[in-house]
């Protein structure tokens, strides 16, 4: 149910089980899990059901670094989240994505690829998907680069949420729910850490009233970069501090670049599209082993662009170039996009300012710091598939970019915030262990892809969810038994 301010003051002189901050995919998918354990919770959002004006979105204003960040436009504060411009891209992360690479420092989870998606299938129904299979070899299609079992390179595939909308799919849900109790325009201030080491939260009533609300749990949904700065801001204030020095730490994104032309057959489908009436999309990406040898993790796609000169469609038909199948068929021009999840950097973070906001929080600085051997994989990707594209007969590419953008340089961005409250096996490396549990708290969690310790190249709200679900049942076990 939706509660009033007046119904939310009443609300909490009530023994509360969990407190949730923030509606979006993370925190309406835990609240839905623990009502379904038989749980209550206290869901609060900052925003409305509507997009703010100017003063209610004033708190996402910020700062940024030399590499430039569209840091306002990348969030949404209404209910529902980043769920409202979500473009609906679904995959898991790779297995290869939670294993330690050497050369690759701070890579890996310190949970499994089957622990981390035990409720995979969960995080399909949640997020409209029909089905769970990733497989490529399973859909054939003639449209895409075929690669050998020894290639430096495969094909991965994408499936589609509708988009869901949480705010829009699920708010009647919560509406009727007696397990869910809602409060909209609640503005968190503070994280406070009482006696015995739990926490309370300090927050701000449409009334601009200010109280304290307590929970046996409380879990931080906020996204990735406002969990990072209330744990910042505050730990300002604590003698013994939430998590880590690696708050903020480790700001990670997903970015396009391309690099280069390629010239095969017409008709290369690499867009999304339906198949066996299932929305997909083909990618190119670097094999388990080069991943192994150190090549980020990344996904290219063809798409088609007009003659370039460099070489004619009209080539295709000269004999002995290419295989039949394109000698039969005119041959066109592709630009060779990549998009790239950046490595796990200690230096690229968020931090705070001086400067607050308009309920006088410490606005924050994202200094996104981007690795340059994120770009040379690009690079390296692309010359793999040149030489395969030559050696098998079946294309060309030629380089168009040899340069590696500078710090200052605007990069197309996914608008994903991933990596600043990471989860590790200690705080030596992280801020929440592998059940999401801040370091040094016997009661805060978080959820979100700001735990992710590495990006992947997939979109990360499939597994926000599937990661939500996993702490939804990991807390709702836990209070069951009593062990709160």
């Amino acid at each position: 149910m939706f509660l009033t301010t007046d119904e939310l003051k009443q609300h909490i002189n009530k023994k509360i089980s969990v407190i949730i901050v923030g509606a979006g995919p993370a925190g309406i998918t835990i609240a839905m899990e623990l009502e379904s354990l038989g749980v209550d919770s206290l869901l609060i959002e900052a925003g409305g059901f509507d997009f703010p004006d100017e003063i209610g979105n004033d708190p996402y204003r910020g700062e940024v670094g030399e590499r430039p960040y569209p840091l306002s436009a990348s969030r949404l504060r209404f209910f529902g989240g980043t769920s409202n411009h979500w473009g609906g891209w679904c995959r898991p992360l790779d297995p290869e994505d939670f294993k330690k690479i050497e050369g690759i420092p701070l890579s890996g989870w310190p949970l499994s690829y089957q622990d981390a998606y035990q409720y995979l299938d969960r995080a399909h129904e949640i997020c409209e998907i029909d089905g769970s299979d990733y497989d490529a070899s399973s859909l054939k299609s003639e449209s895409i680069i075929s690669f050998d079992s020894k290639a430096p390179l495969r094909t991965g595939l994408f499936r589609f949420s509708p988009p869901t909308r949480f705010g829009v799919k699920y708010r009647d849900k919560i509406a009727k729910s007696k397990k869910i109790h809602c409060a909209l325009n609640i503005n968190l201030l503070k994280i406070q850490r009482l006696d015995n080491d739990s926490s309370s939260l300090l927050v701000k009533l449409p009334t601009n009233e200010i109280i304290s609300i307590k929970a046996k749990k409380t879990i931080l949904a906020m996204g990735g970069i406002e969990n990072a700065r209330y744990l910042l801001s505050s730990n300002s204030d604590l003698s013994i501090p939430y998590g880590s020095d690696w708050i903020g730490r480790c700001f990670m994104e997903h970015y396009g670049f391309k690099t280069s032309v390629v010239y095969t057959k017409s008709g290369m489908n690499y867009r999304r599209h339906t198949i066996n009436k299932r929305e997909v999309k083909y990618v190119i990406a670097p094999s388990p082993s080069q991943i192994e040898k150190g090549i980020s993790n990344l996904m290219m796609g063809l798409y088609p662009i007009k003659d370039d000169s460099f070489l004619r469609a009209e080539y295709s038909k000269n004999k002995g170039l290419f295989e039949p199948e394109i000698n039969q068929n005119n041959g066109w021009h592709y630009s060779l996009g990549a998009t790239v999840g950046t490595r796990p950097n200690k230096n690229s973070r968020i931090l705070l300012v001086d400067e607050k906001d308009v309920n006088g929080v410490n606005r924050i600085k994202l200094d996104w710091q981007v690795p340059d051997e994120d770009f040379q994989s690009v690079m390296q990707c692309a010359d793999m598939l040149g030489n395969y594209l030559g050696s098998n007969g079946i294309g060309r590419l030629r380089k168009t970019n040899y340069e590696i953008p500078e710090p200052d340089k605007m990069l197309s961005t996914g608008m994903h915030h991933i990596g600043t409250t990471r989860m590790s096996e200690s705080p030596e490396t992280g801020v929440v262990d592998i059940n999401c549990k801040v370091f040094h708290s016997n009661d805060l969690f978080i959820a979100g892809s700001s735990l992710f310790p590495t990006s992947g190249y997939s979109n990360p709200t499939l597994t926000i969810v599937a990661l939500a679900v996993r702490l939804a049942n990991h807390i709702g076990g836990q209070l069951n038994r009593g062990k709160a």
